[in-house]
């Protein structure tokens, strides 16, 4: 028998099934009938999968992808499931739009683009991006992610909230009303709704819970907890060098917890913080006392491999907040100090010695709000500051000896 020869026109297909082979071999422009309204349309810049239908007496085309990508048993497939919902007097086509305008406007949608322009246009923190990704994915996608935020009330956003804060997390509940907030606002920048459904949502939550930042300024009870925490067992060695350098350095609990080794020059006792990990925005060098320095280097063997000083060796990450938290309600001091307590205690007692307020609000890395001082110098009083941070350290270690020969 003679080989079947291959259609190569449109005309040849016009009756008659397409083949995997006929579709590989195409290349004539023209519309290659399938049947029932299934045609591949080729044309120079490619090869389309198309259908042609009525619907309320207008002719229209339904497309199905670009072949090879979607083959011809997918094509068939697709224009199945198509003369379907025909025959259930639903126009695909129409669907398939209103489905995409839909996925548009989609709460989940909407805050992903929210999330990643406010990210580049504020240029946070990585906690901070970390903080909102995981509020909006634990307490407020799985509430609204599906929902199209042109339907969401202002009931569903005060029941979701309020029972955020029923649970006992007032301070998230108060975040997550600010997130969503901020999403319905740019869906109104996007008109997409005309008005935010949050924008008068006034008093519905308790007044946010501050938690006051717990500090000791008597001496006594300075050495007893610096005693405690340099006692205090720990399965991470740098969880306990973390909260033990604290009071030395006494920087943002964070900057000190995301240190990495590569930002420290210990022959020269010096700590250089960059800009962008700075609450400020800018660079900040920290000298670093005998006792600061002996407690990094002891951290070499356990984490000198790793990126950060002060890291979890099973992740490879820095410490967690709530490992330095467990460590401090375990030793029973919670309801005596916060980590960034160590700044208002630094602060009152150095002053209290009579060391110059310049040096010590420089430490601290607060802004300079005097303009006759001109432009911020990140290296200003680090002679000062470094006597003034040895002092503070031996200080504090007689403190501590005080305490031990007490206790």
């Amino acid at each position: 028998t003679s080989a079947k020869k291959i259609p190569t026109t449109p005309l040849e297909t016009a009756m008659g099934k397409l083949t995997d082979r006929h579709c590989r071999n195409l290349t004539v422009p023209g519309k290659y009938a399938d049947g029932h309204g299934l045609y591949l349309h080729v044309t120079a810049k490619g090869r389309y999968w198309r259908a042609a239908y009525r619907f309320d007496g207008k002719q229209k085309t339904a497309s199905f992808g670009v072949y090879p990508r979607v083959s011809l048993k997918d094509a068939r497939a697709l224009h199945a499931h198509f003369l379907a919902d025909l025959a259930q007097g639903i126009d695909p086509n129409a669907a398939k739009k209103a489905a995409k305008v839909e996925e548009r406007t989609s709460f989940a949608h909407l805050a992903e683009q929210w999330l990643e322009n406010t990210n580049k246009a504020r240029a946070w923190t990585e906690r901070r991006h970390k903080k909102i990704t995981s509020q909006l994915r634990t307490h407020i996608l799985p509430a609204f992610g599906a929902l199209d935020i042109r339907h969401l009330r202002p009931v569903q956003i005060v029941e979701l909230v309020q029972g955020i804060d029923r649970r006992g997390t007032n301070s998230t509940a108060h975040d997550c009303l600010d997130i969503i907030r901020r999403i319905c606002a740019y869906a109104v920048q996007l008109e997409i709704r005309e008005t935010s459904p949050a924008a008068h949502l006034k008093d519905i939550l308790p007044k946010k819970a501050s938690e006051p930042m717990r500090h000791v300024i008597a001496p006594d009870d300075v050495g007893r907890i610096l005693l405690t925490l340099e006692r205090a067992p720990t399965l991470n060695p740098a969880v306990k060098a973390y909260v033990r350098l604290m009071p030395l350095l006494f920087t943002r609990p964070d900057e000190l917890r995301t240190m990495r080794w590569e930002e420290l020059d210990l022959n020269a006792a010096l700590w250089t913080k960059p800009a962008h990990t700075m609450k400020k925005r800018r660079v900040h060098l920290i000298p670093l006392p005998r006792q600061a320095l002996a407690l990094i280097e002891a951290l070499r063997i356990h984490t000198g491999h790793l990126p950060h000083v002060f890291a979890n060796p099973a992740t490879g990450k820095p410490i967690s907040n709530g490992a330095a938290q467990r460590l401090k309600v375990r030793n029973g001091l919670h309801e005596e100090i916060t980590w960034h307590g160590w700044r208002h205690t630094a602060s009152t007692l150095l002053n209290e010695q009579g060391y110059d307020r310049d040096h010590i609000e420089m430490q601290l890395s607060h802004a300079d709000k005097n303009s006759i001082r001109g432009t911020y110098n990140h290296a200003q009083y680090l002679d000062q500051r470094r006597a003034m941070l040895q002092a503070w350290a031996d200080w504090l270690d007689e403190l501590k000896q005080q305490a031990l020969e007490r206790h």
